[in-house]
């Protein structure tokens, strides 16, 4: 049951997920694998913005050091090992856990996928396709892992190779909130405005709380399709969400991108960085802020809040 719910990763399944494999332990407190797995669940708490407490960071270190503690063997465990070890920068020790996984068990799917989020966050996007598209062919009914390639393709501009993979995603897991999200992107970034647009209507429909990054959303593809009048009328909304913090601060940074008002993408921009998100791969390659990624002022952003790191590989 906790492995059904934690490869939902949506908020209520990974609460669910934690539950079960809590049970799990209470009745084998030697039960490594299911350490490993709450681990990762209080993780993606924390990374998909579902809980920013910082007890979910020290739950998860908590968890998963309980989980080497009784089997250094199992693969999960050093995974699960890798995400406190690179949230606290200690990116050298979190790589070598992310390939020790890969070393313990290469046909692990979820162990590709990672090491592919951290090569594309140190620099390496060339590296990362590659390892993803290993995930995927280990595992191609993870919707998680075809929209995350897809993700990764149109970060190095592979536009339509990237909806191909996102659009596969939403045909294996139509309800969730974020694959819809990355399939709209997707079709924006191809050009197909109004697919885009009833995507993302679609997805604000899963999640209603998401109103404010769906408009914003929404408003980026029609500015970026010339649409400036439509998407005007709609900013009054967008900022009051925003301004009240129903928003988040990286969506509006890209459409003030495309509008082309360096200043307040700038400044949203740094509102994101500052709440620890977007994900270092995102800024470094997301397409729709390339219009701020010309500026000087990009580079200074990033290493204010310490996102400029290359990390060199042996």
């Amino acid at each position: 049951m906790g492995l059904y719910f934690w490869n939902k990763q949506s908020k209520e399944g990974l609460e669910k997920a934690i539950d079960y494999f809590g049970r799990a332990v209470q009745k084998d407190p030697n039960f490594a694998l299911a350490y490993a797995l709450m681990a990762d669940c209080y993780f993606l708490q924390f990374r998909y913005g579902y809980n920013l407490q910082p007890d979910r960071i020290q739950n998860s270190e908590t968890a998963a050091k309980r989980a080497l503690l009784l089997d250094d063997s199992i693969a999960e465990s050093h995974l699960a090992a890798a995400h406190f070890q690179l949230y606290q920068k200690d990116y050298h020790a979190g790589m070598e856990s992310l390939r020790r996984a890969l070393a313990l068990n290469p046909n692990l799917a979820i162990a590709h996928l990672r090491y592919a989020w951290a090569l594309c966050s140190f620099g390496h996007l060339d590296d990362a396709i590659l390892e993803m598209k290993r995930a995927q062919e280990l595992d191609p009914l993870s919707a998680t892992n075809s929209t995350g390639l897809g993700i990764l393709l149109t970060y190095a501009r592979q536009f339509s190779d990237g909806l191909a993979y996102c659009s596969r995603a939403a045909e294996l897991e139509p309800n969730n909130y974020f694959v819809r999200c990355n399939l709209a992107s997707t079709y924006g970034l191809n050009g197909l405005v109004q697919q885009a647009i009833d995507h993302y209507r679609v997805a604000g429909e899963l999640s209603l709380e998401s109103k404010g990054d769906i408009l914003a959303s929404i408003a980026t593809v029609l500015t970026s399709a010339g649409r400036r009048s439509e998407a005007d009328s709609m900013m009054p909304e967008i900022l009051e969400l925003a301004k009240t913090g129903k928003a988040d601060p990286y969506n509006i940074a890209l459409l003030y991108a495309a509008r082309d008002n360096k200043e307040e993408g700038f400044k949203w921009l740094a509102k994101a960085l500052g709440n620890h998100l977007p994900t270092s791969a995102t800024v470094r390659y997301d397409p729709l802020l390339d219009p701020l990624r010309s500026d000087s002022r990009f580079a200074a952003l990033l290493r204010q809040h310490n996102r400029a790191w290359n990390l060199d590989l042996p």
